[in-house]
């Protein structure tokens, strides 16, 4: 498991996703770090764009959340251990903050020592684009 606490080594880390985002083909290179809603979120900054995503550990969400990848998916990610993969959720922020919600349903996964990352579409999964976080 990968420690990401609020002194995280990978905070300043770039995060490459060569096909960029579902929906967002563009937003490829990102600058994770520290977020400042406490410290289990994290913030992906666009590198050449604007774009600012909040992201939290899945499971601290749902402990029981689980992602499977393709062969071709962990091979173009360099991953050959699941312990070698980071996995992110980009959360939505309303107005209200028990209105905050998380996209299980499309995963960031990153391999950690190369900061190589993909979004994945968990098809046929219970999970849902707008999962409440808060009660």
């Amino acid at each position: 498991m990968i420690d990401l606490t609020i002194a995280s080594p990978l905070h300043g880390q770039i995060f490459v996703f060569p096909a960029g985002l579902v929906g967002c083909p563009t937003w490829r290179r990102f600058r994770f770090g520290q977020g400042a809603a406490g410290p289990t979120v994290h913030r992906l900054r666009g590198i050449d764009n604007d774009v600012s995503l909040f992201v939290v550990d899945p499971f601290t969400i749902d402990p029981d959340f689980s992602v499977e990848l393709s062969d071709q998916e962990a091979a173009e990610l360099g991953l050959s251990d699941p312990s070698e993969a980071l996995v992110l959720v980009t959360l939505t922020v309303r107005e209200s903050p028990r209105s905050v919600t998380a996209n299980l349903l499309g995963p960031l996964i990153v391999n950690a020592a190369t900061g190589r990352g993909r979004q994945v579409v968990l098809n046929g999964s219970p999970y849902v684009v707008r999962h409440p976080i808060a009660a």
